[in-house]
Parts: C-alpha cells; sequence; structure tokens
C-alpha cells in the first residue's frame, strides 16, 4: 500500500489584472512569488509588498509597438485566494470570531448573538440600535486597532491585547510577533536593571515602530479588494447544504425519477461537462464544485414534486444568485448595474 502524504503550505503568486480572461492562467503570465511551510501569509505577502512598491521608484520601462518609451509601476488590485488566506491578509481574527465576517463588524459574544436584536443584526446591512453591525471594516479600523494592540504590549500583559482582538475581530499575524516580542522585551527590561518602573519601560517600548504588511501597502485594502471566494462559499457551502437535505430524504423510486429527468437535460449553452447523473447521485454526499454548480444552475427544472415548497424556494434563490455571480466579463457595465436590481 502507499500513502499520500499532504504537506500544508502557503504559495504566492501574481498576474496582470488588465490581460484578456482567455490567457490570463496562462504560465508565461503567472509570475511566482514564494511559497513555504513555515512562513505565514503575512510574511510572504512582505515579499510581495516589496516586489510592488519597488516599481514605484523604479518603473519598467517598455516600448509599445510604435517604438515609444513608457514607464509603468505595479499596484495590487485584488487579493485572490480561499477564505482562511483572504481572512489573514484582512488582518482578520477568523470565521470562529466572535466577529466572523472580514467584511464587516458584525458579531459580538455568544450572548449577544443569541438574543433576537443581536441574530438579527448578523443580517442588517445596519441596524441604529446595535452601532456594529453591516459597518465595513476598513484600512483605517485595521491599522488603528493594530496600533492600539501595540500600544497595550507595551504594557507587557497580553491579556488587555488578547480581550481587545477577541472584541474587535482584528488580529494581524506579522504584527502579533512584534507583540509578542514587545512583551517579552518588557519582562526583559524589568529584571534588568530591576528598580525600572513599567511606566518608564513602557514610555520606551512605545517608541518602537511597528507596522502592519498588507494594510499598509499602497493602493490595497485588504478589506476591499479580497473578493468572496465562490468555491467554499457558495459552492461547497451553500449549494452542498440545500443539496443534502432532499437527496438523502429521496426513496429509490425518487432517485430513480431525479436521475432521468438530470440526464436529460439539455446542456446548449452550458459551458459545462457532460452530466452523469448515476455519478452525481452515487457521490452524492462527496461531489465537488464543477458537479455543485451544475447541480445550481439545473436543478430547478428536475426537482418540482420531490421537494417541500420552502426547499424549492431556496433552489430558486440559488439559481438567480448563480446566474449573478458565475460573469466573467461584463460586456455592458451600464446595463448590469442597473439589471440586478
Amino acid at each position: 500500500m502507499t500513502g499520500l502524504v499532504f504537506h500544508f503550505h502557503w504559495n504566492t503568486y501574481m498576474t496582470h489584472q488588465n490581460l484578456p480572461r482567455q490567457i490570463l492562467q496562462q504560465d508565461f503570465h503567472v509570475h511566482f512569488i514564494s511559497t513555504s511551510q513555515h512562513a505565514s501569509v503575512s510574511e510572504q505577502f512582505l515579499e510581495f509588498k516589496a516586489a510592488v512598491e519597488k516599481t514605484h521608484e523604479d518603473p519598467f520601462e517598455i516600448i509599445d509597438e510604435v517604438g515609444n518609451a513608457t514607464c509603468f509601476c505595479l499596484y495590487c488590485n485584488a487579493g485572490l485566494s480561499d477564505n482562511p488566506m483572504q481572512s489573514e491578509v484582512a488582518a482578520h481574527i477568523g470565521g470562529k470570531g466572535n466577529c466572523f465576517c472580514r467584511k464587516c463588524r458584525v458579531g459580538g459574544s455568544q450572548n449577544d448573538k443569541a438574543t433576537d436584536e443581536g441574530y438579527h443584526a448578523l443580517f442588517e446591512v445596519t441596524l441604529s440600535s446595535i452601532p456594529s453591525a453591516g459597518v465595513p471594516r476598513t484600512k483605517e479600523y485595521i491599522i488603528l486597532q493594530l496600533e492600539k494592540q501595540v500600544k497595550l504590549a507595551c504594557s507587557g500583559v497580553l491579556k488587555p491585547v488578547k480581550d481587545l482582538q477577541t472584541e474587535t475581530g482584528v488580529k494581524d499575524v506579522y504584527t502579533q510577533f512584534w507583540i509578542d516580542g514587545l512583551i517579552s522585551r518588557f519582562k526583559e527590561m524589568r529584571k534588568d536593571p530591576p528598580n525600572r518602573s513599567p511606566d518608564e519601560i513602557r514610555d520606551e517600548l512605545v517608541q518602537w515602530t511597528v507596522e502592519t504588511v498588507t494594510a499598509s501597502t499602497v493602493g490595497f485594502d485588504p478589506t476591499k479588494d479580497t473578493p468572496v471566494e465562490i468555491l467554499h462559499t457558495i459552492l461547497l457551502g451553500i449549494v452542498k447544504y440545500i443539496w443534502h437535505i432532499p437527496h438523502t430524504a429521496w426513496s429509490a423510486e425518487q432517485k430513480r425519477k431525479y436521475a432521468l429527468c438530470l440526464q436529460s437535460t439539455n446542456i446548449d449553452g452550458l459551458p459545462i461537462h457532460p452530466i452523469r447523473s448515476a455519478y452525481i447521485l452515487q457521490y452524492a454526499g462527496s461531489l465537488i464544485g464543477r458537479q455543485l454548480k451544475t447541480l445550481a444552475q439545473t436543478n430547478l427544472f428536475h426537482i418540482h414534486g420531490l421537494v417541500t415548497d420552502d426547499q424549492f424556494t431556496a433552489w430558486k434563490a440559488v439559481g438567480e444568485l448563480s446566474a449573478l455571480l458565475w460573469v466573467p466579463e461584463i460586456r455592458n457595465p451600464v446595463e448590469y448595474r442597473v439589471q440586478p436590481t
């Protein structure tokens, strides 16, 4: 027997956002930056930031098709990655934190979220009674909170820092390294010489300069420029779970009927692989994103009479949502902005 060992690691690449989609993923246009099993995302982003900001002082010079020289600089347009990596880039405590959204400041303690008002706030854009509900996180907000954390760390105690991180949902891996260093340094300075006061040591440590990597990158706002990852958020999230509800309750006859309907789907105009309904039902609990996307696009036409009214309504909503999400190219921006409303 042979075993497959997966070594967890982070990779960083960059590509040109303005390239036509047809060539965007070609190897020639994907530029490797770094990979590591040990260096955090923030540490690797530091190298990415250095490569980008170097062009602001020493721009690239190219010759266009008529022989004229043009200089240009690089800027980070968007940070594309999976949700945990985007959360770290956005100096966010993570999806299991009290403030679980990297885009806004919604959240609170478990007790707060268990109340009627706190629960409804999770679904509101703004709520006057809960100031944080739906309020967007910003680059400036992240920097402000990290500065507060660093200042608290200069007092040599970790608990106030952790309490602030829990309360705000702001936690940066790169800054955390320096926070831990400040606390250790405070303890060392208390011992040598032993007669120094805590206030004196704190005033000295406050002079240290600590900055976050991602939030200080020119032209990049990690709270806005980390687009939601569709694969895990929608396909392996919403679609996977509303698919689980009906197929686990179907009888053998209902599964047979559904398989016949799904297999007969006319896929003209759909950029998908041929549908294999028998395979989808056989491995219904372990489908991959591509197969779940097919179900999101076609299931609505085959499940009437096989699901409850509420489930059918949910599938209609998923169908409408998927039509809005998978738009790789906007040909008429004016019409696109108006149509969804």
